[in-house]
C-alpha cells in the first residue's frame, strides 16, 4: 500500500493512539507535529477488496 501523510488537524475530537495499530498504521505512525503517516488503507473505505476470493457466479 501506498504510504500517505495525513496533516495535523487543528481539532482531533477522540485519541489517535489507534492509529498505530489498525490495519495500515504501525509504530511511529503518529509523528511529533500531529500528522499520521500510514498506509492507504487506514483511511477506512479507502480500498476495495470485493472480488478477493473465489466466489463466483455464471449464468446456466
Amino acid at each position: 500500500n501506498e504510504l500517505i501523510v495525513l496533516p495535523p488537524m487543528t481539532k482531533v475530537i477522540g485519541d489517535l493512539a489507534p492509529a498505530e495499530t489498525i490495519a495500515g498504521g504501525f509504530f511511529g505512525s503518529v509523528r511529533e507535529d500531529g500528522s499520521l503517516e500510514v498506509e492507504l488503507q487506514a483511511i477506512l473505505g479507502a480500498t476495495n477488496e470485493l472480488g478477493f476470493n473465489r466466489i463466483g457466479g455464471r449464468t446456466l
